[in-house]
């Protein structure tokens, strides 16, 4: 999980912590964060525009420009070999002694000419090309009318002046495949503030669509309707906080289905309303067929496969990929928003027996907060108001099965936590350090408490998750290294143990000998001295080789192989 450091900020401040240091204080509390990486590492950027272009003599593709970098650098010479370079484009200037990731640029001479720095593509300030144009790719970058002459801060206009946490989660802190969640454990470990987002939405209108689920594989379910949207390009912002988590830009409607799953955690997904057979989304696992996804390829669906079907067609396969049928593209103009939570098992095998994975399974899989779909599809249908042009939503619809299904309350006392973590932590520190990882506590005495854990901890279960949230938290350099006493007894063996060692003793002194063997043995060793036991021998399901198969019948296989 790769994360932003500029869309954390968004949400806490923590001063003047370096990126490294908080990398570290994360990996001591139990978030190992496996690289810290910068977007770019150019230096010595400067915005230019072109003020004049002509083609170098002697050259069929270099021109000889005059750029204007404002009132610190003046007009520099440079000869630039990209096709799209003309009058009026503004553009990033290298200047001398810049530092980019293929090297340092200086001045030089080129075809008898001086030229006086480099103007850049994105590519060569370590974009991936993943997340540029055939254009952008082949020519030099062209920044939009708001960039400003002489401007030196070229890498937070691009939203490259980003650090990028990499972190190797644990298989039980799903949550953190979440941007707000990682905020919320950095705010824990350093006592500050998540900032809550607001938003207002519209009036919604009465809504006849309808949603249903025929499995328990998909316990809850939720769409929105949401009428007149134009599906366009997403504003610079949208596109460099997708591209610094390693999300390629496709248009509004995606880009925002991606940002919320990034932010919150669930997936959420998009269908063009016009393009459904009926006005549903039913939830069916007993579907047969082939259903063609997003990529065009076919997929063969199986009886436990969770589909969401419309007109008994399927939409989506579900919590995996959407149906090609139902996309959404520059000509839809009305969207149904869906938001579920499907069983993590039924995922797991169908996006295993298909080898088709997506960011969507791959988080279903781990597990997702099962509590926030609401403010998920409020949050993306005020995104959507905000980007897509429209107010015409119509009120959610949802089917839900769970009965007062809500986060578990837990009760431990401090001396279990003390005594299984071998500190001395008192009432008020316990209590304390929980609160400031958002668990709301009930003190019953001076010794035992409940805690109610927060909707997104789905990985705190019992009291152990309780203890190990507390030394985590603390601190585990708050365990104090001590060895332990060592008391002086007379030596001895009890009287089971004296036995059977006089009974070992007194039969090896008479010649015989005691051997150890595996009760694991292989198939051709089973067919041996059947007539001494009858019946069949269990066999692993996972065997780690075939010497160690199946569980023998007799000791007389084993013995013979110590004799030979």
């Amino acid at each position: 999980m790769k994360v932003s450091l500029n869309w954390i900020k968004n949400y806490i401040s923590i001063g003047d912590v370096s990126p490294q240091e908080l990398a570290d204080r994360l990996t001591f509390a139990g978030v190992e964060v496996e690289a810290v990486e910068k977007l770019s590492t150019a230096t010595n950027l400067v915005i230019g525009e072109v003020v004049e272009c002509s083609p170098l003599q002697e050259s069929d593709h270099l021109s000889l420009t005059i750029v204007n970098t404002g009132s610190k650098h003046g007009l520099l010479q440079i000869v630039c070999g990209a096709p799209n370079v003309r009058v009026g484009l503004k553009v990033i200037v290298a200047l001398d002694g810049a530092l980019l990731p293929g090297g340092k640029i200086t001045k030089g001479t080129i075809r008898g000419v001086e030229s006086q720095g480099m103007i850049c593509s994105l590519l060569e300030l370590g974009v991936d090309a993943k997340f540029l144009s055939e254009k952008q790719i082949s020519g030099i970058e062209e920044l939009d009318d708001d960039a400003v002459v002489g401007d030196e801060e070229v890498l937070k206009y691009l939203g490259l002046d980003d650090t990028i946490l990499d972190l190797k989660l644990l298989a039980n802190r799903s949550d953190l495949h979440s941007v707000y969640n990682v905020a919320r454990e950095i705010a824990t470990l350093y006592r500050c503030e998540v900032k809550e987002e607001q938003w207002v939405l519209p009036k919604a209108n009465e809504s006849s669509f309808i949603v249903s689920s025929l499995t328990k594989a998909c316990p809850q379910f939720s769409g929105r309707v949401i009428r007149n949207i134009q599906v366009q390009p997403s504003p610079k912002w949208l596109k460099q906080a997708l591209q610094s988590m390693g999300v390629r830009s496709i248009n509004n409607i995606v880009d925002i289905g991606n940002y919320i799953m990034l932010l919150t955690g669930q997936p959420l997904h998009m269908y063009d309303l016009d393009r459904l057979p009926k006005q549903e989304l039913i939830i069916k696992d007993d579907y047969v067929g082939i259903f063609k996804a997003l990529d065009e390829q076919d997929y063969s669906i199986q009886k436990g496969d969770i589909v969401i079907t419309s007109g008994g067609r399927v939409m989506c396969l579900g919590g995996i990929m959407g149906s090609l049928e139902s996309l959404v593209d520059e000509q839809t103009k009305n969207i149904v928003v869906e938001v579920a939570n499907f069983a993590f098992d039924a995922i797991r095998r169908t996006s295993t027996r298909l080898a088709l994975a997506s960011d969507s399974s791959s988080r279903f899989i781990k597990g997702v907060n099962p509590y926030q779909y609401e403010d998920v599809i409020n949050k993306a249908t005020a995104m959507i108001i905000d980007l897509c042009n429209t107010k015409n939503i119509e009120k959610v619809v949802t089917y839900d099965s769970r009965k007062n299904d809500t986060p578990p309350c837990i009760e431990t006392s401090v001396s279990y936590i003390n005594k299984r973590l071998g500190t001395n932590f008192l009432q008020q520190e316990i209590v304390e350090t929980l609160k400031r990882d958002y668990l709301e506590i009930e003190v019953l005495n001076r010794d035992e408490f409940v805690a109610k854990v927060p909707e997104w901890r789905i990985d705190i279960t019992g009291p152990a998750d309780i203890c190990e949230e507390v030394i985590r938290i603390i601190g585990l350099d708050k365990i104090h290294s001590v060895l332990p006493s060592l008391k002086v007894t007379v030596g001895g063996y009890p009287k089971d143990k004296q036995l059977v060692r006089n009974v070992r003793n007194y039969l090896s002194g008479r010649g015989l000998d005691e051997v150890l063997t595996y009760s694991l043995v292989k198939k051709s060793e089973l067919n041996g001295f059947r007539h001494l036991v009858k019946g069949e021998a269990y066999r692993l399901i996972n065997p780690l080789t075939d010497e160690h198969e199946y569980l023998r019948l007799n000791l007389m296989t084993s013995l013979l192989k110590v004799a030979s």
